[in-house]
């Protein structure tokens, strides 16, 4: 139980970090177009 809870938190995690940088390229391709 607790190493599956483990694995949930981890892919959780990966995914906040992928969608921070997807949200940090687009925030640098709108600073870019002004």
């Amino acid at each position: 139980l607790l190493n599956d809870t483990e694995e949930h938190t981890h892919s959780q995690y990966k995914g906040r970090t992928r969608s921070a940088k997807l949200f940090r390229r687009l925030l640098l391709l709108h600073i870019e177009r002004k």
